[in-house]
């Protein structure tokens, strides 16, 4: 979890506590996900469940947020393909100078096309179906992120690039060894200056 996300989960945890002074974490925890994970090491997909859970206890009457809160794999997963797995394939696939999206919209359609048999990403299913390498179920949605991260690394290899150069030049926020350590850093001393 993000400092963020750790935040948020304890916020929710107190209100659930202050809702039903005898709920049990962990019961909630394998309530939400079928068994008991540490809060320290939830997924994203886990934290959005569990989140959930207890915003039911919160506030049940609020269907909205319980199912905002369930919808999140589906935006994450399709912000990670739309936004920034475009934007490396546009620099790949184009001139580092000239990133080509519309090459890369077509490579990403036409890789839905030959793996799930449409074009649209978007309504590719969140549901874990699907056995991967590592022997975990995948959805449709998490199977196409991974293969086009595979193609992705496929290509940068190609381009003698390295995850640094390439995320600079999509414009994205860089998230190499290097650059995560200098982040911590400067939350660091931002932290102990406070």
């Amino acid at each position: 979890m993000t400092p963020k996300q750790r935040s948020y989960y304890w916020s929710l945890w107190s209100q659930v506590r202050s809702t039903w002074p005898d709920a049990d974490r962990h019961e909630l925890h394998v309530q939400a996900l079928g068994k008991d994970v540490s809060s320290s090491a939830l997924t994203n997909a886990q934290l959005d469940l569990v989140i959930a859970e207890f915003q039911a206890i919160i506030d049940p009457s609020n269907l909205e947020a319980q199912l905002r809160q369930l919808n999140q794999v589906r935006k994450r997963l399709t912000w990670k393909v739309a936004m920034e797995q475009t934007s490396l394939l546009a620099v790949l696939l184009g001139e580092p100078a000239r990133p080509d999206r519309q090459a890369a919209q077509a490579y990403i359609r036409a890789v839905c096309r030959d793996k799930f048999g449409t074009e649209d990403f978007a309504g590719l299913s969140v549901e874990h179906r699907v056995r991967g390498a590592s022997g975990h179920e995948k959805s449709d949605l998490e199977t196409l992120r991974d293969t086009l991260d595979s193609r992705i690394n496929g290509l940068r290899g190609e381009r003698d690039l390295t995850i640094h150069q390439l995320r600079t030049l999509a414009g994205l926020k860089c998230t190499c060894s290097q650059c995560a350590r200098r982040t911590r850093g400067r939350q660091q001393a931002l932290y102990h200056a406070a």
